[in-house]
């Protein structure tokens, strides 16, 4: 496919041409090429953390195969071809990127060998060189996404949701360890199937290497997810999950962060109800502050919840117990807690809400994911200028009371041999978890308050429908998968959700409906 469509208006009238003129293309849609967007051709400016090492870093990732000359790249910020209504020969587009100030190949015509570019009416967010590096070495991979523990209770909702939110022409495999389950699965849902166990590094490797994104609902992932996130770090393949457990993050950090920055692959850890939900609100907040000049020095969030357990969400906390590493250690990692971090007293009362506020399970998390996405948002000047913290709200003081003593009894059963068989016994098991309507009917509702809790400076509420750890967290999960086939992740490293996508999750959600946002 030697041959370019840019951004031009003309893309709409030209494709078909292009697939008139190259059977091979026939089948091409938007989904599949890269979105180029509103990077303009006039500027001069390179993109943040973009330079010709890092580009040849990122080549060497993705293990190029020689193309019996040099590759070489002058950094830049890659604009739009203007000009051309139609294909031209790369070298011709070579010299119209050259005369744009954009990203410049010194041997000419290489960079489009291989990649169709363009992008629909109207152009949507930014993509670097490297965005466009990675859609070309990934550009014969079998799928976009492969959800990995597809048949399991909580992966079979992410498969269906991901079927019902993909656009024409994605493509999509389900994955598991279990042959018969994975070929039912794919059978009902017209998709390939993949047989792959999450403890074989051979078949994570195989997998990584056929997708350009790999979702995962296969937890516990201190136990199941080392090897694709592995995998996934050395294919440069993107990853989302659905983890919240803290310790393991804190080793899957300091194992591929580095590498996956300077490669430009993007793992995307805690991308289901813990903690996209919290991530989101609270980076918006922090934005719509600093646009009105309001600079507090807290900001609490408060869930109220409706909702059911499954199965591998419970075994996933007693393996965190029998390992000794419970969910709300700190991971040890670069985002300690912010200052003036004095404990919340358990139970306390917000006034402006007429309710009070009691701990909450997933708080560490939550809190955690947020400390990250400031810092790592700080290395280019996002940092958040106030201190973060998050309960359950309660109507009633007594109730309060009850779901501090719930929570403390919770974690005296996970930490002991005896309270863990207790759960097994009479708790749900792997496959298993709430009814249909149980799930419909569940909700979260997270308000965040800024500055005092009697007269705030700012107060957002957030309305996610559905059960929180069976349907808010699969579709938390397939907008993030999504976002990253699509492109639209900023840079590379284990990252956030919102450092990763920005506000591009959030848009998303908003437009799926699952989620709605009201405020004072």
């Amino acid at each position: 496919m030697n041959r370019i469509v840019t951004t031009h208006s003309a893309i709409q009238s030209s494709l078909p041409q292009v697939a008139a003129t190259d059977p091979t293309l026939s089948n091409i849609t938007s989904t599949t090429l890269v979105t180029i967007a509103t990077i303009s051709h006039r500027s001069k400016a390179r993109p943040a953390g973009v330079s010709a090492r890092k580009i040849t870093r990122h080549m060497r990732a993705r293990k190029l195969p020689s193309p019996g000359r040099k590759r070489s790249f002058r950094g830049g910020a890659l604009g739009s071809v203007s000009g051309i209504s139609g294909p031209r020969p790369a070298a011709h587009c070579r010299s119209e990127s050259e005369s744009s100030g954009g990203l410049e190949l010194v041997e000419s015509g290489w960079f489009f060998e291989d990649v169709i570019v363009w992008g629909p009416q109207p152009l949507q967010h930014q993509v670097s060189p490297l965005d466009l590096l990675d859609a070309m070495t990934n550009s014969d991979r079998d799928f976009d996404i492969v959800l990995q523990g597809a048949t399991g209770f909580t992966g079979r909702l992410a498969a269906k949701e991901l079927m019902a939110r993909a656009p024409a022409g994605l493509r999509v495999a389900v994955a598991g360890r279990n042959e018969a389950k994975v070929a039912a699965l794919a059978a009902q849902l017209g998709v390939p199937g993949i047989v792959a166990d999450g403890l074989d590094p051979k078949a994570m490797a195989a997998l990584a290497a056929r997708t350009r994104v790999a979702l995962t609902c296969a937890g516990p992932f201190a136990l199941y997810g080392d090897e694709l996130v592995a995998a996934c770090a050395s294919a440069g393949t993107h990853y989302a999950d659905l983890t919240g457990e803290l310790p393991w993050l804190g080793r899957i950090i300091e194992r591929h962060h580095k590498a996956c920055t300077e490669s430009g692959t993007a793992l995307v850890p805690c991308s289901g109800f813990d903690s996209v939900p919290t991530d989101i609100a609270v980076h918006s907040m922090a934005a719509e502050l600093d646009s009105l000049g309001q600079y507090p020095s807290r900001v609490r969030g408060f869930f109220r919840i409706r909702g059911g357990l499954n199965g591998g969400t419970l075994h996933s906390g007693l393996a965190l117990g029998e390992s000794g590493e419970m969910a709300f250690q700190n991971p040890g990692e670069d985002t300690p807690p912010s200052q003036g971090s004095e404990p919340e007293p358990a139970v306390f009362p917000i006034p402006s809400q007429a309710r009070w506020a009691a701990p909450f399970l997933m708080a560490p998390v939550n809190e955690w994911n947020a400390r990250r996405s400031s810092a790592l948002l700080g290395e280019v000047g996002g940092a958040y200028p106030f201190r973060y913290t998050e309960h359950l709200s309660e109507r009633r003081w007594h109730r309060a009371k009850f779901m501090s003593g719930l929570l403390t009894l919770s974690g005296a059963l996970l930490a002991s041999a005896a309270g863990r068989s207790l759960l097994r016994t009479f708790g749900p098991k792997p496959g298993e978890g709430p009814s249909e309507k149980s799930i419909a009917e569940g909700f979260a509702r997270l308000i965040l308050i800024a500055g005092d809790l009697d007269e705030p400076v700012m107060t957002r509420q957030w309305n996610w429908s559905g059960d929180p750890s069976n349907l808010i967290t699969i579709r938390c999960l397939v907008q993030t998968g999504l976002a990253l086939a699509n492109g639209e992740a900023s840079r590379g490293g284990v990252l956030t959700p919102v450092a990763a996508l920005g506000s591009n999750l959030k848009r998303r959600l908003l437009e799926s409906g699952a989620v709605t946002t009201s405020g004072e």
